[in-house]
């Protein structure tokens, strides 16, 4: 692909820049075409969310216990100490991951409540909108 600006030729492959100095004009001498190769390192790291578990008045606390532990693999004590927190403050994070993770784990929590008629909700937000307490 050949783009004409001023007085330079830039002729872009995939990875490299290749210009030269033709004044407008299709080059013509191979000797004139100057390699130029960047390389931008840079990680970008998946935005992280949380999974928030809120508060109901008809879900036992025995199977909030139990979605803990199955779904987002607690300890027993973990799990108790979570579900308390849920019970008190109204919503909790029990745990952040990537989107495509928190997704799956609010959907099967979600199903595991439907089948046993519960009416837990799950939601999920991102990372920066809220602070955790882990």
């Amino acid at each position: 692909m050949l783009i004409y600006s001023n007085d330079f030729v830039y002729w872009i492959f995939t990875k490299k820049i290749v210009s030269l100095h033709t004044q407008n004009q299709p080059y013509t001498n191979m000797s004139k075409i100057k390699e130029q190769e960047e390389v931008k390192t840079r990680l970008n790291y998946p935005k992280k969310y949380h999974v928030i578990m809120h508060n109901d008045d008809v879900t036992t606390m025995d199977f909030v216990v139990h979605v803990l532990r199955v779904v987002f693999f607690k300890s027993v004590e973990e799990a108790t100490q979570l579900m308390l927190t849920i019970h008190h403050e109204g919503a909790v994070s029990v745990g952040t991951y990537s989107y495509d993770i928190a997704v799956s784990k609010a959907n099967k929590v979600m199903q595991l409540a439907d089948d046993e008629g519960f009416p837990l909700r799950v939601t999920i937000t991102p990372e920066e909108s809220i602070s955790s307490p882990f």
